[in-house]
């Protein structure tokens, strides 16, 4: 039985070109052996059939339109958008402004003036 160091020994002696075909011997042999086997083999790919993808596709389109058929819905008692109708204001002011901006779909609530207590911290 030969030791690791009798192999490597062995293979550091030996040379990459002994027993290596010339080019043209290289590719005289290789056309030969080409010829022993069909090229027109095909590797066999796992396929999905067509029933499946088009359940698939079918599923994905039925989530897309559910998706968007819920964002349209309207629940009872709610609106459509946030805006403010009124306000109760408690402490003393001069004027409440409501501004809605329809382009942002933001709603300004603006209290001149509010007096949110007196000098000493009390807020009664």
């Amino acid at each position: 039985m030969k030791k690791w160091s009798d192999i490597e020994k062995a293979l550091g002696e030996q040379r990459v070109e002994e027993g290596m075909l010339d080019a043209d011997s290289f590719a005289e042999d290789f056309q030969a052996r080409a010829k022993l086997r069909s090229q027109e083999q095909s590797v066999p790919t796992p396929r999905v059939s067509y029933g499946w993808r088009w359940g698939l596709a079918s599923a994905c389109a039925a989530l897309i339109v559910m998706v968007a058929g819920l964002r349209m819905v309207v629940l009872p008692g709610a609106e459509m958008t946030g805006t403010i109708k009124s306000i109760e204001v408690t402490a003393a002011h001069s004027a409440v402004m409501i501004l809605d901006d329809e382009n942002s779909d933001s709603t300004i609530l603006w209290i001149v003036d509010m007096d949110a207590g007196d000098d000493n911290g009390d807020n009664t």
